[in-house]
């Protein structure tokens, strides 16, 4: 027996009701009819959420804040060079078996930035809704709006809307449906609506495709940052890290691992727990322990070092993080934060994101210091192993944003390995003992 969501079911079956939410009229479906957003593509096409204008504005060269007047999350598409129909990017929504009858209304909100590819041919999102017989799942067909259907294509915020309305921009394709409507003719959606056979239909899945266009034609950047079905919000926020751009998943899992010292040449570390108070550091730590990194002489490679091992957290989803550090002694570096990084598919694409450790807004006096990670402030700069330079990738050695290695094309399809706190790495001195 097929049971939950999709499960084939006559349009008067009790199973609603017995679930609690019953349909009180044409316009109140129940939220729990659709499931969470799927975000899916192929060949040159992509899709993810972005949950911050700091993902996008750095590729894009602009302040792109008025994405998300929406909310935290906005969904990101690219249907990337069009070849022969086969490259697009889709939202799809799955939906718990709605009568055909019962669907008057599907609306949702886009803003299109026009950059040098962008929508050559002015062809718009389109909307696919996928139906069957729901007592004979063979008979299925996915209807479709026609691409050039006249929804505004130019630079800015946009709102498409389906209405039952007499605009014939719908066609359909399927198996097995028996309808009089002919495959691949416009009709208006209210024509499918009264159809002897359609109007038997139940939906199983929305889909707001970008892309299937032809070799002559390519996709710009489209951020959608609200879909409503007759009148239900449908969640904008991620389920699955897989559509934060990278694929490992870490349901039920942390994220972050016990942290372990690490030192090299004259550098020392050990745990320690002070019990009494005359540095002040037994008022510090979580625990009562504290990692004492002795940087020791300085001769360019001479450290100590926290490593916290991170499960493949995606890069765009680390954006906080707050440490205290005690130096017996004031400075040229502090205690500084390294972001280790790698591409989840191949290894040997990989980078350590560095922290500066002179940088301005790190605290290097004698004492407690305490550093707050801002990702919009220029302290960043990596070196790491294939990484390949764009025009949109940084350049190695030069300081950045953390925001713009979360916007980054490359590094924002990467995952976090680890998370490491320094001390050391100067060309003379000593650098006496710090306590984290």
């Amino acid at each position: 027996m097929v049971t939950g969501l999709n499960a084939p079911r006559k349009k008067d079956s009790k199973v609603r009701d017995l679930l609690g939410v019953a349909l009180q009229d044409r316009k109140g479906v129940p939220q729990e009819m659709f499931g969470p957003i799927q975000l899916r593509a192929d060949n040159s096409g992509w899709a993810r959420w972005e949950r911050t204008a700091r993902q996008a504005k750095f590729f894009l060269g602009t302040d792109l804040n008025r994405q998300f007047r929406y909310g935290p999350w906005a969904i990101h598409l690219n249907g990337g060079p069009q070849a022969a129909g086969e490259d697009w990017a889709s939202i799809q929504i799955p939906v718990d078996n709605m009568p055909m009858e019962d669907l008057w209304k599907i609306q949702w909100n886009y803003y299109k930035f026009l950059a040098g590819t962008a929508d050559v041919g002015g062809v718009s999102m389109n909307l696919v809704i996928s139906t069957m017989d729901p007592d004979n799942p063979e008979s299925r067909a996915d209807i479709s709006q026609q691409a050039g259907h006249g929804a505004p294509i130019t630079a800015g915020w946009h709102t498409d809307t389906l209405l039952p309305g007499t605009t014939k921009y719908m066609f359909w394709y399927g198996d097995n449906v028996g309808s009089p409507l002919m495959q691949g003719t416009l009709y208006t959606l209210e024509a499918f609506k009264t159809d002897p056979v359609f109007k038997n239909h139940v939906i199983y899945r929305i889909g707001i495709d970008y892309g299937y266009w032809g070799a002559t034609r390519s996709t710009g950047d489209v951020w959608v940052g609200l879909i409503q079905i007759n009148d239900k919000n449908i969640p904008m926020i991620p389920t699955d890290l897989n559509d934060l751009g990278t694929r490992p998943s870490l349901k039920g899992e942390s994220f972050f691992g016990e942290p372990v010292l690490r030192t090299a040449n004259n550098g020392k570390a050990g745990w320690v727990k002070d019990t009494g108070n005359t540095e002040g550091l037994n008022q510090k730590s979580t625990s009562g322990y504290l990692a004492n990194l002795y940087g020791g002489v300085q001769t360019n490679d001479d450290w100590a070092a926290v490593y916290i091992p991170v499960n493949e957290m995606p890069v765009p989803l680390f954006d906080t993080a707050r440490w205290s550090y005690r130096q017996t002694n004031a400075e040229v570096y502090g205690v500084n934060m390294v972001i280790w990084v790698h591409d989840p598919f191949d290894h040997d694409i990989r980078a350590e994101i560095t922290q500066a450790p002179s940088g301005v807004t790190l605290a290097k006096g004698a004492g407690w210091n305490n550093h707050n990670l801002n990702p919009d402030t220029t302290q960043f700069f990596y070196f790491g192993e294939g990484i390949t330079n764009t025009s949109i990738t940084p350049t190695a050695g030069t300081q950045y944003k953390w925001s713009q290695f979360q916007g980054d094309e490359r590094f924002n399809t990467m995952t976090i390995y680890r998370i490491s706190f320094e001390w050391g790495w100067y060309s003379t001195g000593t650098f006496e003992d710090a306590w984290v």
